[in-house]
Order: C-alpha cells, then sequence, then structure tokens
C-alpha cells in the first residue's frame, strides 16, 4: 500500500503542474484572494522546469512522514505492545495532520488524544496502551526538536568563552 501511495503521487506531480498552470491561467485576471492563488499557482507550475530539486524534496517529505511512524512503532515495542509498521502507518500520519489543527498549544494532548482515538478504532490497540506509547513519543519528539537549538546554543557559547585575536 505504501509503495503504491508513492507512486500514486508521484504519477500526480506531472499532472499537479498541469493543472496549476489552468487555474493560473484563468484566475490571472482576478482581484483579490482568487488572483493571489492564481499567482501562488503560477508559481507552483514553474517548478516543472526543475525535476532534480522536485524530487529531492518529495523524497525528503516521505522520509519526513516516515520518522514519526518509526518513532510511535519503537515506542509501542519497547512498551510490548505488538502494534505493525502498517497499522501505524495508517494511523500517525493522520493523527499528526489533525495535531496541527490550531485547537491547543503546538498539538499539547491532541496528539496524544488523538493517537489513542484513532489507534482503538482501528484496532491496532487499546485506548490506554495508545496513549502510553503517545505519551512516550511526545517527549522524545520533543527532544529530538530541540537538538538544533542546543547545538546552537552550544556553539555560540564556546566562541564566546574562546579569545579573539
Amino acid at each position: 500500500a505504501l509503495g503504491a501511495g508513492t507512486l500514486a503521487a508521484l504519477a500526480a506531480i506531472p499532472l499537479s503542474f498541469r493543472l496549476a498552470e489552468r487555474l493560473a491561467d484563468r484566475w490571472q485576471e482576478r482581484e483579490g484572494a482568487l488572483g493571489k492563488l492564481g499567482g501562488l499557482a503560477r508559481e507552483y507550475a514553474g517548478w516543472r522546469d526543475y525535476p532534480g530539486p522536485m524530487r529531492t524534496f518529495f523524497l525528503l517529505t516521505l522520509l519526513e512522514g516516515l520518522f514519526p511512524i518509526a518513532t510511535y512503532w519503537v515506542a509501542a515495542r519497547a512498551l510490548g505492545i505488538p502494534a505493525s509498521a502498517v497499522e501505524l502507518t495508517a494511523t500517525v500520519p493522520l493523527v499528526y495532520l489533525l495535531a496541527r489543527l490550531p485547537v491547543s498549544f503546538g498539538g499539547l494532548g491532541g496528539e496524544q488524544a488523538g493517537f489513542a482515538a484513532a489507534a482503538s478504532a482501528v484496532g491496532v490497540m487499546g485506548a490506554a496502551q495508545a496513549l502510553a506509547v503517545s505519551a512516550v513519543v511526545s517527549p522524545f519528539a520533543l527532544l529530538v526538536a530541540l537538538l538544533p537549538g542546543a547545538a546552537l546554543w552550544l556553539l555560540r557559547r564556546e566562541r564566546a568563552s574562546t579569545p579573539q585575536p
């Protein structure tokens, strides 16, 4: 299913450029929001001329999407909860999408409740188990997100402490 979805997305990319170009042509003379969307569509259609960066962007997007699934899978395994990568692939991206809705501070609580509801509804695991897995993943994801900032802080601190010539 993951392979078929990837192939479908790859096949849809050229069609999306054509659609964007048609929308840009249709909305080119419009005022307001449609005019701005037409300009955005024109910019997007221009990316057709850069297949290398588009492929790289697509592959990095897939890699970024697989990371949360992998962290949930590792957390479930660490807690002794049997959940397959396929089952988590069906639930985790949906939960991440819902957690990005502006209903709480940074999705706090939304991701955990969403995963508990989705995983139990699909039958991946019970709600309590899903909540435990999500409670393990959330602090880990926060630590990973903080690493670049911590590295920059340490680098600047080191530079500030070394004497300048």
